[in-house]
C-alpha cells in the first residue's frame, strides 16, 4: 500500500514538471524546423550547397550503420515526380543495385499533411552486408522539395518505412502556396521546336521582364508544362503547352535547369531568352535571333551553372516579390 502511494505521488510530481524542449534548427530560406536530434540520429553536418536555397543536413547514429540525409532546394518546376525520377539515376550509381530488391514506389504523407505530398521507394539486400535497407524519398511543400536519402544495417522494409514516415512527421514547414504534385506531366501534344538561331545583342530591359514571368512559372504549379521525352540519366526534356518553340531542360537531381522561352513581340520577332534556373536565382544567359539547337543553347547556359553570379541579369524570389537587376 506504502508503495502504491509513493507512486502515485511521484507521478503527480512528474506531471508537474515542464517536457524538455527538444532542440530544433530551422533552415531560414524555406522556414523548415527540423530536430537536432531524431530517435537515435543526430546531426552530424549542415552545409549550404552554393546558397541557402540549396542546402543538406546529415543525420547520424553513434554507433551502427544507421543514416538519414536530408537535401533542401527551391526546385525548377516543383514536381516531386519529376525530381524523383532525376535521383533515381544517382541513387543507382552509389548502390550495387542487383544486391537490393526494390519496392514499389509509394506516394506518402509528409510534413503532418493528411495527403501524399511525397514518393518513396524502398531497396531492401538481398545478402548479407553492411547495409539491410535504403530507401529514396523525395516530398513537396510548394516550390521547395526535400530528398530524403536512409539506410538501415538493422531495419527491414518495414521498420524502415516507418522510421521514414516518423522523421518526416517531425520535419515542421510552412502551408505551401499549392499543393504537391506526385503525377509526370502529360506527354507534349506538340514536342518542343528546335533550330539554328544565333545569339544577339540583346535587349536586356525586355529580356528581363519576359524572365520575371518565367520565373514565376519555374516555381509554381507544373499544369503549364509537358513531358517531351522520357527521364534519363542526364536530364529531363519538358516543353511548354501552346509555345513549341519554349522548352525545358532539368539537369542533375537538385532542382536546376536550363531553358529557352520566345521573347518577340510579333508573327516576325523570333528571338528566344536562354536562360538558367538554379535554386538561387534565373538568370538570362543570351538572347538568340531564332530558335537555337540544343547544342547551342547549352553552349551558353553551361558557363551559369559553373558560375552562379555569371548572366545578362538575374530574377530572385525576396519578400515574395520578383526583383530584375542587370549585371551587365
Amino acid at each position: 500500500m506504502r508503495i502504491a502511494v509513493v507512486g502515485m505521488a511521484l507521478i503527480a510530481m512528474l506531471a508537474g514538471v515542464p517536457a524538455v524542449a527538444q532542440s530544433r534548427w530551422t533552415h531560414t530560406a524555406s522556414g523548415a524546423s527540423l530536430p537536432e536530434t531524431f530517435e537515435a540520429q543526430s546531426v552530424a553536418e549542415r552545409r549550404d550547397l552554393g546558397t541557402p536555397n540549396d542546402s543538406v543536413v546529415d543525420y547520424e547514429a553513434a554507433t551502427g550503420t544507421e543514416s538519414t540525409t536530408l537535401y533542401i532546394f527551391k526546385a525548377s518546376v516543383p514536381n516531386a515526380r519529376l525530381w524523383f525520377d532525376r535521383a533515381m539515376p544517382v541513387v543507382a550509381s552509389q548502390i550495387p543495385m542487383a544486391i537490393f530488391e526494390a519496392g514499389p514506389v509509394e506516394k506518402i504523407a509528409a510534413f503532418g499533411s493528411s495527403s501524399p505530398t511525397a514518393l518513396r521507394q524502398i531497396f531492401v539486400a538481398r545478402q548479407a552486408g553492411p547495409f539491410k535497407s535504403t530507401a529514396l524519398v523525395v516530398a513537396q511543400s510548394g516550390p521547395w522539395i526535400v530528398k530524403v536519402r536512409a539506410t538501415s544495417a538493422t531495419l527491414d522494409r518495414a521498420g524502415l518505412a516507418a522510421r521514414i514516415d516518423r522523421h518526416l512527421a517531425a520535419i515542421r514547414i510552412a502551408p505551401p502556396a499549392f499543393a504537391a504534385d506526385l503525377e509526370v506531366p502529360r506527354h507534349c501534344v506538340v514536342v518542343p521546336r528546335f533550330g539554328t538561331g544565333k545569339p544577339v545583342s540583346p535587349g536586356v530591359e525586355q529580356a528581363a521582364a519576359s524572365a520575371i514571368v518565367i520565373h514565376a512559372r519555374l516555381h509554381g504549379p507544373t499544369k503549364q508544362l509537358c513531358l517531351a521525352d522520357a527521364a534519363n540519366a542526364r536530364f529531363t526534356l519538358l516543353g511548354v503547352t501552346d509555345e513549341p518553340s519554349s522548352w525545358l531542360l532539368l539537369t542533375g537531381d537538385a532542382g536546376k535547369a536550363i531553358g529557352s522561352e520566345a521573347i518577340g513581340t510579333g508573327q516576325a520577332d523570333t528571338r528566344q531568352l536562354v536562360y538558367v534556373s538554379t535554386p538561387a536565382a534565373t538568370r538570362g544567359a543570351a538572347v538568340f535571333d531564332a530558335p537555337p539547337s540544343l547544342e547551342a543553347a547549352g553552349g551558353v547556359a553551361a558557363p551559369l551553372l559553373r558560375d552562379p553570379a555569371a548572366g545578362l541579369f538575374a530574377i530572385s524570389t525576396s519578400s515574395d516579390a520578383e526583383a530584375a537587376s542587370a549585371q551587365r
